[in-house]
Order: C-alpha cells, then structure tokens, then sequence
C-alpha cells in the first residue's frame, strides 16, 4: 500500500508502473532524446514542442507546461502519433531502430494517461497505464501552436 506523501506523487511502491527502458531500446536512443529536447520544432508536422527527460507525476507534468506559457500545454495522443517518428533512427545497418519513451498524454475525457511513444511491437504509439497513476512518473512532451 502506497503511502502519500505532501508532495502528491512520491510513492515507496512504483512497481506498479510502467518502466522507461525497454529490450528493444537501440543504442542510440539517449542521444536521440538529447536531440529531440534541444531541438523545439518539428518541421515535418509543424509541432511546437518543449521534450524534457526528467521524470514527473502527471501534476509537476502539467505545472511544467504551464510554466512555459501559453499557449503550452500536455500533448494529446494524436500529436505524439505525428511526433512519433522523432523518436526512431536508422543504424549503422540500415535497419529502422525505436526509442521506445513514456509521456504524458490525456485520453479523451480529459483524464491523464501513459503513452509509450514508438513501442517495441507496432504503431507510433501504445496506451500503457489508464489508472493508478499518481505515484508514476514519466517524461513530458509539451505542446503549441505553430504560430502560437
């Protein structure tokens, strides 16, 4: 049993979330990400984006994308579909390699979700986690207008 803490999200039992690393994780991946987070705009779908890799409870994710200012805000699941193909790579081999990640999302109700963009198995992205989710913290993809 979790015990809450006054900080709202820090729990002695994270078993019960999602992991980050995944077996299909490509050896590039954390460079990828550092690119990903420096970089801010994604010409190919004209997305706005702030991607930061420390870990937060859904609360600091959304306290996080309100400080950059609005119009920043949570990405939905239809922007980290177009954003997905950031996360892949192509090796040394030729061959396409995921950097499978955990973000923030909402579903369509409003309600926060774990999204894992690029998973090992198919699809640009996969609904992990729908409940229970105080005590999991991931990483926050932040969205805005293009001209916003």
């Amino acid at each position: 049993m979790c015990k809450k803490k006054k900080t709202g999200c820090r729990c002695k039992c994270k078993k019960k979330c999602p992991q980050q690393l995944t077996r299909c994780e490509g050896s590039q991946c954390q460079q990828i990400r550092s690119r990903i987070a420096s970089e801010g705009y994604d010409a190919a779908t004209n997305i706005v984006y702030n991607y930061t890799q420390l870990n937060r409870c859904f609360r600091q994710a959304v306290e996080y994308c309100q400080s950059l200012g609005d119009p920043f805000r949570i990405a939905t699941i239809s922007e980290l579909e177009l954003l997905a193909h950031l996360f892949t790579y192509i090796d040394d081999d030729g061959n396409l390699k995921k950097c499978p990640t955990l973000v923030w999302s909402r579903d369509v109700n409003g309600q926060p979700i774990i999204v894992r963009i690029a998973p090992c198995n198919g699809g640009q992205i996969k609904i992990v986690r729908k409940s229970n989710l105080k005590k999991c913290k991931v990483q926050v993809i932040c969205v805005a207008p293009a001209g916003g």
